[in-house]
């Protein structure tokens, strides 16, 4: 019979890891219409591909090509209506604001961006959503090729073809994620430029899957001409320097800072590629050196 020589001590387990957070209503909509490019790839390989041969190979390359080059004008139609939804949510937070502003700045918030300006941002989208069956089509003409040396079995050959729709569809996941939050800050970055708010708090969401260059960066105070590399911060590869929600897949945001007595002093400041701890006067200096340079140039 065993005995218990030391008192049994109290087991502390770790706290539940927050859940993902869940899409963003604009981010649902704009998926769910890219998942039927997904749909349809899938339907394409399905009714090409019963047995795979090169000629058969070739001929479901050619339809997704064929496919791609079709996409153009609903592409335009559907990332018109994902700006409309994120403009519509980017304005509600604005709106939370607004009680802070002059009439004048809220007239300035109330101008519709610049044609040329959303027109990249179209363009960019269209190209994303049309490089979609072209990335499955690449997929299918290396399957086949490799099969060539490799030579597997037509039914496992077959299963690796078919798994590209699936591919196809967590791409268009991604591409929602991405482009969505990447329009966000974009549209946050012009109003808050239009009434001199020139700097922003980086936060995230902090949930475990939050990077960890991220979870750095959040609650910094940021400027708007001055973009992070969070990844260099914590000594990772870097992805270039970029503001909140402007990265793939990121999940952070900018929240506006209209006036440095907005936050809790000492703060952390992004400035000169590190993050510093800064009293509110040291802030407000900054703030006054870094405009004098920006109009001097």
């Amino acid at each position: 019979m065993l005995t218990l020589t030391q008192p049994v001590t109290k087991i502390v387990f770790d706290k539940k890891p927050a859940p993902p957070v869940k899409m963003t209503p604009a981010e649902r909509k704009y998926f769910n219409a890219m998942k039927l490019v997904a749909k349809e790839i899938e339907k394409i390989l399905k009714s090409t591909l019963t047995s795979v041969t090169k000629a058969k190979g070739i001929k479901a390359i050619s339809l997704l090509k064929k496919y791609s080059k079709t996409l153009t004008k609903w592409s335009n139609k559907t990332v018109a209506t994902m700006f409309y939804n994120v403009d519509k949510d980017n304005k509600k937070k604005w709106d939370k604001l607004s009680a802070k502003m002059s009439q004048e700045l809220k007239k300035e918030l109330s101008r519709p961006p610049e044609k040329a300006w959303m027109q990249k941002y179209m363009d960019d989208n269209v190209g994303l959503i049309k490089s979609i069956p072209i990335d499955a089509a690449k997929r299918v003409h290396k399957l086949i090729k490799e099969n060539q040396y490799v030579g597997l079995r037509s039914t496992d050959l077959i299963d690796e073809i078919m798994r590209i729709g699936s591919i196809s569809e967590n791409k268009a996941k991604m591409i929602a994620r991405t482009e969505t939050s990447r329009y966000s800050t974009a549209l946050t970055q012009m109003r808050s430029e239009s009434i001199g708010a020139d700097w922003y708090i980086w936060k995230a969401v902090g949930d475990f899957r939050t990077r960890k260059g991220h979870k750095r960066m959040d609650g910094v105070v940021v400027s708007w001409n001055d973009p992070p590399s969070p990844e260099k911060l914590v000594g990772e590869k870097a992805y270039g320097e970029y503001h909140a929600g402007e990265t793939f897949n990121c999940r952070c945001y900018p929240e506006v800072l209209l006036s440095s007595s907005d936050i809790s002093w000492p703060a952390k400041v992004y400035f000169n590629g590190r993050i510093q701890q800064m009293n509110q006067r040291d802030f407000e200096k900054l703030v006054k050196i870094t405009n004098r340079t920006r109009r001097a140039a």
